[in-house]
């Protein structure tokens, strides 16, 4: 067991801290597990859902509005179009890649998550369905998040070739 106050670590059952003194609580972890109440209409992860979706929708729209004041304003020169175009291409692409690994990683962790279904087993707890859900409800926006950032980089890259070309 490990002190509540300073992290030091104690022997199971100790009264008082060995390294600050301070009084420790013994918590029952596994009926705090047990009586966790869960949602069994779905109301809540349904408005929790819409919730997501329209903090997401609200962020691609104010970044693609950023974008897209920024890549076509009247610059004086072509060089300085040429190069704002590329600083978009370079962060759209550093987004795409981010949210593309992150999507990656989940699909990872859901292929190996099947694999210790198969061949371990499940926590009385139910965490590990848990975690599961959880991860399969955020990989869609994941998977958006890269769509989005490449169709942004793809519109600076035909800003640039206009730039370059006219």
């Amino acid at each position: 067991m490990f002190c509540n106050h300073c992290g030091a670590k104690n022997p199971d059952g100790a009264v008082s801290c060995l390294a600050c003194g301070q009084p420790q609580t013994q918590t029952n972890w596994s009926s705090v597990n047990n009586n966790t109440p869960r949602s069994s209409d779905g109301e809540h992860s349904a408005r929790g859902k819409a919730t997501a979706i329209f903090l997401s929708v609200i962020l691609y729209l104010v970044e693609l509005a950023i974008v897209l004041l920024v890549l076509f304003h009247n610059y004086a020169s072509k060089d300085t179009t040429a190069i704002v175009s590329l600083l978009v291409v370079a962060y759209s692409m550093i987004r795409a890649h981010l949210f593309g690994e992150g999507a990656l990683s989940a699909k990872f962790f859901l292929d190996l998550s099947k694999l210790i279904q198969r061949n371990a087993v499940e926590p009385e707890d139910g965490s590990h369905e848990d975690i599961t859900v959880l991860v399969r409800r955020d990989l869609p926006y994941a998977w958006a998040g890269v769509f989005f950032h490449m169709a942004l980089a793809a519109l600076a890259a035909i800003n640039l070739l206009l730039a370059l070309l006219l």
